[in-house]
């Protein structure tokens, strides 16, 4: 039987369900930043300009950049979120952000929209990536492990709108799921030894993106 029930806490901040079973915990990301619980790096919040989505937009600057949701962390789990970046030659890398212990040192995975609808094999091949900092960036990974952590998307989504990730951790695999679809895009074991750390999103280099309807499962 479909059970479902639903309640508040945090006044109104964090929704914790469950259906079939499954406990998820629902993180409201304006409400965060509102409340101070979104711990900014190397960017700043802006207003989501999208009546469809509440959410929350990240603004472009140097660097690896993001939020942190201070007070939690996951070991194995789920996490799941819609995010939006933009068909921008080398201007949008977004994603998630995990195991993390501060700016300098987590593991992230990251879309880059622009190469979605790439007719370049290379390019099209770099569609999705993942990355564990400080040591492994994306320039070591390609050059020293090809083709193992980035991948293509098979029937790739509209770069402009919103996608829907799922990113299932069971250290050391990462599992990815786009769009609700049954076939993982993306599949590696993790390249580093913590097991638990800081959830964030995540916008890398040069980049903006939005952000919207946070869930989380723990395992």
């Amino acid at each position: 039987m479909n059970q479902k029930f639903v309640y508040s806490l945090a006044l109104g901040l964090i929704l914790v369900y469950c259906v079939d079973g499954q406990t998820m915990t629902h993180y409201n990301l304006p409400d965060l930043a509102k409340s101070g619980r979104l711990e900014f790096f190397n960017r700043q919040l802006i207003p989501l300009d999208d009546p469809d989505y509440e959410g929350i937009s990240i603004s472009d600057g140097k660097l690896e950049g993001g939020a942190w949701i201070t007070g939690v962390q996951i070991s194995n789990g789920i996490i799941e979120l819609d995010l939006r970046g933009k068909n921008v030659d080398q201007s949008s890398f977004v994603g998630i952000c995990f195991h993390g212990l501060d700016e300098d040192t987590f593991d992230a995975v990251y879309l880059r929209p622009f190469n979605f609808l790439s007719h370049d094999s290379a390019r099209f091949s770099h569609c999705i990536q993942y990355i564990s900092y400080p040591v492994y960036t994306w320039e070591k990974l390609r050059k020293e492990f090809r083709g193992q952590y980035e991948n293509p998307i098979p029937n790739p989504p509209d770069p402009d709108s919103w996608i829907h990730m799922k990113l299932v951790l069971d250290y050391p695999y990462m599992t990815v799921y786009i769009n609700n679809r049954p076939d993982p895009v993306f599949r590696i074991q993790q390249l580093n030894s913590r097991r638990s750390g800081k959830i964030g999103l995540f916008v890398a280099d040069g980049s903006d993106g939005d952000f919207a309807n946070l869930n989380i499962k723990e395992f």
